[in-house]
């Protein structure tokens, strides 16, 4: 089984997350992220993960 991998992320930030292994990026700055998710996935998800990260100085 192949996990696909949905990254919630700024475009600022979505050359990174899809090197990191994403294979789709939706803009939380731009879109209602649970709307969009539904749109897509009319059957919805499986798992949802938070993984917070803030900038480094």
């Amino acid at each position: 089984m192949k996990t696909h991998v949905i990254a919630i992320a700024g475009a600022a930030d979505e050359d990174h997350v899809r090197r990191l292994g994403a294979d789709e990026v939706i803009d939380y700055l731009t879109a209602d992220v649970v709307a969009e998710t539904s749109r897509r996935y009319r059957d919805g998800v499986d798992a949802v993960v938070n993984i917070p990260c803030r900038p480094t100085a």
